[in-house]
C-alpha cells in the first residue's frame, strides 16, 4: 500500500510538472491581436479571429496564429518551436507559426490556420498524449499482472491450507497466507514500468522535449549513436558572443566600435 501511494503522489508530482510545462506553452500564443477589418485596425480575443482574416503583427509582438505573410519584411524568432536560434527571415508568401517572436519589422498575415488545427494547439495535444500511450514493455507488464496476480493468491491458498492440515495452527496458517501474498504479489511489475515511463514524458515535457508515443524512451536504452542534423538541437537557442578576434585592429577599439554600432540597432544578433 505505500509503494502504491508513494507511486500515485510521484506520478502527481510529474503530470504537475509536465502540465506547468504546456500552461507555458500556451502562453505564447497572446490573448489579444489586431485585425483588419474595413479599413480599420480592431483589437479583438484571439479566439474571435477567423479563417481568412488579416492580422496586424509590429515589431515586439507575437504573431497571434498560424498564417501567410501577405505585406512586410521581419525576422521572427522561432526558437520556442524550431530549437533554431537564428531567426528566420519572413516576407510575403512566408508560412507564420502562432506564438512566435516578430523581432523587428511591420507584418500583415492572412490567417490560415484556427482552433485545435494551429500548429500550438497540436504540439499541446502532443504532450498530452505521452502519458496516455503505454509503451509495448508497460503493456507488456499488464498483461503478465493479469496472470501473475492470481498465481499468487492461488499459491498463498495452498499454502494455507497446506499450514492448517499440517499444524492445525489457524494463526500461524493466516500469518503463511499474508507472508505469500506480502512477498509474492508484483507490486513492483505493476509500478515501476508506469511510474519510470510518467517520469520519462513528464520530465521531457518539462525540459521542452517533444516525443510522439513513451515507448521511444525504451528504444533510446538500446540506442549507443545519435546523430543530429542541426546545431540549433544543441544550443540553448539564442546566439551568445564566445569571444573576440580582433584583425588590424586593437581589440578595444574593436569593441568600441561595435558598442557604437549596436547601440542605435534593432538586429536580433545585436
Amino acid at each position: 500500500m505505500a509503494l502504491h501511494l508513494f507511486f500515485s503522489f510521484f506520478k502527481l508530482d510529474v503530470r504537475k510538472k509536465a502540465a506547468e510545462a504546456v500552461r507555458k506553452l500556451m502562453a505564447l500564443q497572446p490573448a489579444r491581436a489586431r485585425v483588419l477589418r474595413g479599413e480599420h485596425e480592431v483589437e479583438v480575443q484571439t479566439s474571435e479571429i477567423a479563417t481568412g482574416e488579416i492580422t496586424v503583427v509590429r515589431p515586439g509582438e507575437r504573431i497571434a496564429l498560424d498564417g501567410e505573410v501577405i505585406e512586410g519584411t521581419a525576422s521572427v524568432d522561432e526558437s520556442s518551436f524550431t530549437g533554431e536560434s537564428v531567426p528566420a527571415t519572413k516576407q510575403e508568401g512566408s508560412p507564420v507559426i502562432g506564438g512566435t517572436l516578430n523581432l523587428d519589422g511591420l507584418l500583415r498575415v492572412r490567417v490560415t490556420k484556427v482552433g485545435e488545427e494551429s500548429f500550438l494547439s497540436q504540439i499541446v495535444r502532443l504532450m498530452s498524449q505521452i502519458a496516455e500511450r503505454k509503451p509495448p514493455i508497460e503493456l507488456l507488464a499488464d498483461r503478465l499482472m493479469n496472470y501473475y496476480g492470481p498465481v499468487v493468491f492461488t499459491v498463498a491458498i495452498i499454502a494455507f491450507v497446506v499450514w492448517l492440515l499440517v499444524t492445525g495452527d489457524w494463526i500461524s496458517s493466516t500469518l503463511a497466507l499474508l507472508t505469500v501474498i506480502i512477498m509474492g504479489y508484483p507490486c513492483a511489475l505493476g509500478i515501476s514500468t508506469p511510474m519510470l515511463a510518467a517520469i520519462a514524458g513528464g520530465k521531457g515535457i518539462s525540459i521542452g522535449l517533444l516525443v510522439k508515443a513513451s515507448e521511444v524512451f525504451h528504444g533510446l536504452s538500446r540506442v549507443n549513436t545519435v546523430v543530429l542534423d542541426k546545431t540549433g538541437t544543441l544550443t540553448h537557442g539564442r546566439p551568445t558572443v564566445t569571444d573576440v578576434v580582433p584583425f588590424g585592429i586593437d581589440r578595444m577599439q574593436l569593441l568600441s566600435l561595435a558598442g557604437t554600432v549596436e547601440a542605435g540597432s534593432e538586429h536580433p544578433l545585436c
